[in-house]
């Protein structure tokens, strides 16, 4: 996607220098060669890198202030290609979050892989986790809540599902491996676990940029 914003730049070159080469053929052969150049990889955009770029750019800015021309740009590529990859706004949230949700995932279940103990897994959990909420917009969760309920929804399903039961599973192989108490009541430090990692994109009360994934 780099690679478009520097032919962009190219080509509004070569557009100036047409316009001091007027009827030159060598020029403007050179600018048609780029012209094709720059379309052929526009179109070959991969949906991933896609997704990956507009979930990125959703968590750091918020949703309902990006519009569909606002991704096109900072994406790189124009607005035609981006309405072939999606119907519309609400596809774009609904999938790039998907996506990241996915990821996300994937990244939990690679740490409860690791033969670590439960401390160590638990830390590097943790440290996964802030490192979500740190790069989200606080707008976000109210956009989502107030505008996009069917992507809400996914959120909650990460959250009660993949976190819980990422948390819940540590806890219990921890009292197995004799590193936490035995007597214990899972469910309730799940649930006061999971509800502390949230409280953590309340910026007012808990600024992240303060503190580093490994103190907190």
């Amino acid at each position: 996607l780099k690679s478009l914003k520097v032919l962009k730049i190219l080509m509004f070159q070569l557009i100036n220098q047409a316009d001091r080469n007027f009827g030159n053929k060598k020029h403007k052969k050179s600018f048609h060669r780029l012209f094709c150049f720059y379309i052929c990889i526009e179109k070959n955009v991969t949906m991933e890198d896609l997704l990956t770029r507009v979930g990125l750019i959703y968590m750091k800015y918020g949703i309902k202030s990006v519009t569909m021309d606002d991704l096109a740009r900072e994406l790189g590529i124009s607005k035609k290609t981006l309405y072939q990859h999606f119907r519309d706004k609400e596809e774009a949230v609904d999938k790039s979050l998907e996506h990241v949700l996915g990821t996300n995932i994937k990244s939990l279940l690679c740490c409860q892989r690791e033969r670590m103990n439960a401390i160590d897994v638990l830390l590097e959990v943790s440290k996964q986790l802030t490192q979500i909420f740190q790069r989200m917009n606080p707008a976000v969760k109210y956009d989502l809540q107030k505008y996009y309920p069917k992507s809400w929804a996914r959120v909650n399903e990460f959250k009660k599902v993949h976190i819980y039961n990422s948390i819940r599973k540590n806890i219990e192989e921890g009292i197995e491996q004799g590193l936490y108490r035995n007597d214990l009541h899972v469910d309730i430090i799940t649930k006061f676990y999971v509800h502390r990692m949230e409280m953590i994109t309340l910026q007012e009360d808990f600024n992240l940029e303060e503190y580093t994934p490994d103190l907190i």
